[in-house]
């Protein structure tokens, strides 16, 4: 029952974080007139934290850049940069994935595209 809650607890941390995400693309997008985008791509599997902390976050750790972190985040997007999809990633299962849209379609069952 304890390692249920604290799968919980993680899943909540990413879709808050997918949040954040989506917040900070607005603004990324409102000073660049496109969204920022770590693949050009509909989906993404690589780990791109570190650049989203730099990139969006302006340098502040909003997403856990550690080697033992539960999920990894990137944002796929067309090649305009006129949509988006953000994706928070099981690292234990990358098959378990979350989603956020430039919409604000959020897919939280872990089966998202």
């Amino acid at each position: 029952m304890y390692q249920k809650h604290i799968e919980t607890t993680k899943k909540s941390n990413a879709l808050n974080n997918l949040q954040s995400i989506r917040m900070a693309q607005e603004e990324y997008k409102a000073d660049n007139n496109v969204y920022h985008k770590t693949d050009n791509s509909s989906s993404c599997s690589s780990d791109k934290n570190s650049t989203i902390n730099t990139d969006l976050f302006e340098g502040t750790k909003v997403l856990d850049e550690s080697s033992d972190k539960k999920y990894f985040f990137c944002v796929a997007s067309d090649d305009n940069g006129s949509t988006y999809t953000a994706f928070a990633i099981k690292r234990e299962d990358t098959s378990f994935k979350l989603t956020i849209t430039d919409q604000n379609v959020i897919c939280q069952d872990g089966n998202c595209p």
